[in-house]
């Protein structure tokens, strides 16, 4: 892939990945590491480290994820159990994958070589966490994430 081909490609992504989550990175080079997953043909973005792919910022993603799930729930008058399974069904993995293929979001994946046909829930699933998180360091404010989530359906 020569080296203009791959730099449209990864202009083409973000901007695609943003106008679909109504939000603008400030370093887009955060976005592009949650588009790829473990084993894609890029393994240091920014002086990062992608042996993982984008599956740390999907960790952090879930994490902040929940936070702003539990954080709605707490303000309401449910049950501890309600607030589990709304934690179970939005933050699911068969949810978020749904999420990101409604949305657009898998045609922006950079898979692994060897991924033919359509990307799998879990690889969804962790890129729409991985975006998450990714707009987490990217601004370090809960209400970025909270209205990228909203934009989602996910809030």
């Amino acid at each position: 892939m020569s080296g203009n081909h791959f730099t449209a490609k990864k202009r083409e992504a973000i901007h695609g990945v943003e106008e679909i989550i109504r939000y603008t990175f400030q370093d887009g080079s955060i976005l592009w590491e949650a588009l790829h997953v473990p084993g894609a043909p890029c393994y240091d973005i920014a002086n990062r480290n992608l042996s993982d792919g984008n599956k740390r910022l999907a960790l952090l993603g879930d994490a902040i994820l929940k936070t702003v799930l539990i954080e709605n729930w707490y303000g309401t008058l449910d049950a501890r159990g309600q607030g589990n399974r709304h934690l179970s069904r939005i933050g699911g993995n068969a949810n978020l994958a749904d999420v990101g293929r409604r949305h657009g979001l898998d045609a922006f994946i950079n898979p692994h070589p060897g991924q033919f046909g359509a990307l799998g829930t879990g690889t969804v699933a962790d890129t729409v966490e991985a975006i998450l998180g990714a707009v987490w360091l990217d601004r370090s404010d809960s209400a970025s994430v909270r209205a990228v989530m909203q934009t989602l359906g996910l809030a």
